[in-house]
Protein backbone atom coordinates (compact mmCIF):
# COMPACT_ATOMS: atom_id res chain seq x y z
CA UNK A 1 0.00 0.00 0.00
CA UNK A 2 1.27 3.45 -0.52
CA UNK A 3 1.13 6.29 2.02
CA UNK A 4 -1.81 5.99 4.43
CA UNK A 5 -4.04 8.84 5.88
CA UNK A 6 -6.14 8.99 8.65
CA UNK A 7 -9.75 8.84 7.71
CA UNK A 8 -11.58 8.43 11.01
CA UNK A 9 -10.88 7.37 15.13
CA UNK A 10 -13.20 5.24 17.03
CA UNK A 11 -13.31 4.47 20.75
CA UNK A 12 -13.69 1.77 22.60
CA UNK A 13 -13.36 -0.66 25.56
CA UNK A 14 -9.69 -1.76 24.34
CA UNK A 15 -8.81 2.14 23.68
CA UNK A 16 -8.83 4.03 20.09
CA UNK A 17 -8.85 2.52 16.56
CA UNK A 18 -8.10 4.15 13.76
CA UNK A 19 -8.60 3.65 10.47
CA UNK A 20 -6.66 4.71 7.24
CA UNK A 21 -6.50 4.93 3.52
CA UNK A 22 -4.60 5.15 1.18
CA UNK A 23 -5.13 7.39 -2.34
CA UNK A 24 -6.80 4.10 -3.74
CA UNK A 25 -9.06 3.49 -1.13
CA UNK A 26 -7.84 0.73 0.53
CA UNK A 27 -8.76 0.65 4.00
CA UNK A 28 -6.60 -0.40 7.10
CA UNK A 29 -7.58 -0.43 10.85
CA UNK A 30 -5.38 -0.61 13.98
CA UNK A 31 -8.15 -2.58 15.84
CA UNK A 32 -7.28 -6.44 16.87
CA UNK A 33 -10.35 -7.46 14.37
CA UNK A 34 -9.00 -6.37 11.48
CA UNK A 35 -5.55 -7.75 12.31
CA UNK A 36 -7.09 -10.94 12.37
CA UNK A 37 -9.32 -10.95 9.89
CA UNK A 38 -8.85 -7.74 7.07
CA UNK A 39 -12.12 -7.03 8.17
CA UNK A 40 -13.99 -5.68 11.27
CA UNK A 41 -16.57 -3.31 12.33
CA UNK A 42 -14.54 0.30 11.48
CA UNK A 43 -13.69 -0.77 7.65
CA UNK A 44 -17.06 -1.72 7.28
CA UNK A 45 -18.73 1.41 8.83
CA UNK A 46 -16.34 3.55 6.88
CA UNK A 47 -16.98 1.89 3.62
CA UNK A 48 -20.46 2.42 4.02
CA UNK A 49 -19.79 6.53 5.23
CA UNK A 50 -17.48 6.21 1.59
CA UNK A 51 -20.39 4.58 -0.76
CA UNK A 52 -22.84 7.16 0.41
CA UNK A 53 -20.24 10.13 -0.83
CA UNK A 54 -19.63 10.62 3.00
CA UNK A 55 -15.84 11.72 4.36
CA UNK A 56 -16.23 9.43 7.08
CA UNK A 57 -15.25 11.69 10.10
CA UNK A 58 -17.40 14.76 11.11
CA UNK A 59 -15.81 18.12 11.84
CA UNK A 60 -16.74 20.68 14.16
CA UNK A 61 -18.56 23.84 12.21
CA UNK A 62 -16.41 26.34 14.72
CA UNK A 63 -12.64 24.95 12.88
CA UNK A 64 -10.94 27.71 12.41
CA UNK A 65 -9.93 28.27 8.79
CA UNK A 66 -6.05 28.39 9.59
CA UNK A 67 -6.50 25.13 10.74
CA UNK A 68 -8.16 23.59 8.02
CA UNK A 69 -5.38 25.56 5.83
CA UNK A 70 -2.56 23.66 8.55
CA UNK A 71 -4.29 20.44 7.70
CA UNK A 72 -3.23 20.19 4.65
CA UNK A 73 0.40 20.16 5.12
CA UNK A 74 1.37 16.89 5.49
CA UNK A 75 -0.66 13.70 6.30
CA UNK A 76 0.88 13.85 9.63
CA UNK A 77 -1.03 17.53 10.12
CA UNK A 78 -4.23 15.99 8.65
CA UNK A 79 -4.18 13.33 11.39
CA UNK A 80 -3.72 15.85 14.37
CA UNK A 81 -6.32 18.02 12.95
CA UNK A 82 -9.05 14.64 12.96
CA UNK A 83 -7.89 14.16 16.49
CA UNK A 84 -8.26 17.95 17.43
CA UNK A 85 -11.35 18.70 15.41
CA UNK A 86 -12.96 15.58 14.23
CA UNK A 87 -15.90 13.83 16.39
CA UNK A 88 -14.75 10.37 17.16
CA UNK A 89 -17.35 7.49 16.80
CA UNK A 90 -18.04 4.88 19.41
CA UNK A 91 -19.86 1.40 17.81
Amino acid sequence: MSSMKTIQFFVSTSGVDEVMTDKELNLKCTCEGFKARKKCKHITWCELELANGTFPIQIDKSTPDSAIKKAKESDEAFREFLIRYGKIEAI
